[in-house]
């Protein structure tokens, strides 16, 4: 099988909000998202939760799961993506 390296992929509690996080680069990114939200500087965040399928597509990704939502204090949501 192929390495996973370093990523360190597993379950964590953050925020009490218990998620498996793919990379410690995610749960760091989770951890930075905690700190802003019990500082009033966003509302909340979310870890996956919604997959957007797009249905014309006929070959390759028919799917995308972004890393996070984060609800602003304006009210509005803005996605994350955390890559290595």
């Amino acid at each position: 099988g192929r390495s996973r390296g370093n990523w360190k992929a597993g379950w964590r509690e953050i925020g009490g909000k218990r998620n498996f996080y793919r990379s410690r680069w995610e749960a760091n990114c989770a951890r930075w998202l905690q700190w802003l939200k019990e500082r009033g500087k966003i509302l909340d965040w979310q870890h996956e939760p919604q997959t957007f399928w797009f249905d014309g597509i006929k070959r390759g990704v028919r799917s995308y799961k972004p890393d996070f939502r984060v609800m602003e204090v304006d009210g509005t949501s803005t996605w994350r993506e955390v890559k290595g």
